[in-house]
């Protein structure tokens, strides 16, 4: 039987009491329920992975943490739908749970993404063969090229394995140390051409290995920069031209008729000049992307834009640089960079002393404008910015595709009346239509012959720079 009584005369309990005067019985407890959280494969979690929750009752959070290279994709489990909330709090508990927290790559496939962006990829063309009846100064045909969708499995494969690793140590931060020779590149590699007497002007050929690995290399940093998303702009936005100075080989150097087989790097001038610009390769040695990208992202070159990174790399050529002294002979090049080739890029960051001007202590010496367009063009291809070396009347200059502006004489940045002045460097470049004005209007051809007042042209923006 129940018995109610009044209290205060505003609320009523009833109060159980056992038939026969005996004790009271306390209520049932409600009942509780066990959630377990677990981690799938490539990552871990955070939290209290065993949890007793009453009916209806709430979790505390779990947090689901991917390993490197690793991305949370969600929770799943019998019984609860798909979430992607991380952490996780489960509420209104009915059930015993097991909730699993999936993980996937953070690096896409680098063949499903080359098929849905078939621009980029029909950008990535190798040289395979040299030109037919060619000689050193002939530039490569269409048909001397083979483009990603036709290379042979073991080089896709190659191609994807270098892409993984540039990803992965992107994804970590890129703050792992770069040393080289990596991957088979370094920026000194045995220069196969031959005479090499010091008086004799410097040329640059090298095995068709180390033109792949060096190639390769470029292609799939490139691509792992975008994929990752670790510089905010995007090659899927870029012209057929800006595309081919990051992904085609015949921008770096051409496949050799002779015996052995070597590829040449650099473009040589006087009557070998290419008639058009898109035949220009840069005279600065590569070094591998990785190592070029983690030293600028140490020195604080990398901007938000492009157009603030290659101020980056002006300002610091702006500030480091030196022009060596002498011409560009084999000799000269030993002495002052201890190669016998074009200035490698590390060296040229890390400073060295020229054999022949001892007193000058260490510097960050450049061969000239040839040299530093060829910095220009080594640093910033490890950015996804592209540039183009153009020659005018001996000297060259450089265009920077993707944002139409132009440096009108390599020397520029390290001009005495540039490093004199606290402008922003960027005040150096002039764009597009001054360049067709000064020079000329056809964007696609060098000039080797320019009449004087073309050639009074190149440098003036230093020589004007306030």
């Amino acid at each position: 039987m129940r018995r109610s009584f009044i209290l205060l005369g505003l609320f009523f309990v009833s109060l159980p009491f056992a038939c026969g005067g005996g004790g009271a019985i306390a209520p049932a407890p409600p009942p509780t329920f066990t959630v377990t959280f677990q981690a799938g494969p490539h990552g871990a979690l955070s939290g209290t992975l065993v949890q007793t929750v009453p009916y209806g009752g709430s979790c505390t959070p779990v947090s689901a943490l991917p390993d490197n290279t690793y991305a949370f994709a969600d929770w799943s489990g019998a019984g609860i739908a798909a979430n992607l909330a991380n952490p996780l709090t489960v509420d209104n508990v009915t059930a015993d749970l097991t909730i699993t927290a999936d993980f996937l790559s953070a690096i896409p496939d680098l063949e499903s993404w080359l098929l849905a962006h078939d621009n980029v990829a029909a950008a990535i063309r190798w040289q395979f063969r040299s030109p037919a009846g060619g000689n050193a100064y002939t530039p490569p045909g269409a048909a001397d090229m083979i483009a990603w969708a036709d290379w042979s499995q073991v080089q896709k494969d190659a191609l994807a394995a270098a892409y993984l690793d540039a990803a992965a140590w992107l994804l970590n931060g890129a703050s792992t140390a770069v040393s080289m020779p990596r991957s088979g590149v370094s920026d000194a590699p045995t220069n196969y051409y031959s005479p090499q007497g010091d008086s004799g002007a410097v040329m640059q050929w090298v095995s068709p290995a180390d033109m792949w690995n060096l190639y390769l290399s470029h292609v799939a940093f490139s691509l792992a920069l975008e994929t990752t998303h670790a510089v905010p702009w995007s090659l899927t936005t870029y012209s057929a031209e800006s595309l081919r100075y990051l992904l085609d080989s015949g921008t770096m150097g051409w496949k050799l008729p002779y015996s052995p087989v070597s590829f040449s790097l650099g473009t040589y001038g006087g009557a070998n000049l290419p008639t058009f610009r898109a035949d220009n390769r840069p005279k600065t040695t590569f070094a591998h992307p990785m190592w070029t990208y983690g030293w600028m992202s140490g020195a604080g070159i990398i901007g938000s834009t492009r157009l603030a990174s290659i101020g980056g790399v002006l300002d610091w050529m702006r500030h480091n640089m030196a022009h060596f002294y002498g011409a560009e002979t084999f000799g000269i090049c030993d002495n002052v960079w201890g190669y016998r080739g074009y200035p490698p890029l590390s060296r040229i960051v890390g400073g060295t002393v020229d054999a022949g001007n001892p007193l000058e202590g260490a510097q960050h010496w450049t061969m000239g404008c040839h040299g530093s367009v060829g910095f220009l063009a080594a640093t910033l291809r490890a950015l996804n910015i592209p540039v183009q070396p153009v020659w005018v009347g001996g000297h060259e200059l450089a265009c920077f595709l993707t944002e139409r502006l132009y440096l009108d004489h390599g020397d520029d940045p390290y001009n005495q009346v540039v490093k004199g002045s606290a402008s922003p460097i960027l005040n150096v470049l002039i764009d597009e239509a001054t360049y067709q004005s000064r020079f000329t209007p056809d964007l696609t051809v060098n000039l080797n012959n320019p009449g004087p007042g073309v050639v009074a042209n190149i440098g003036k923006a230093a020589a004007d720079f306030r």
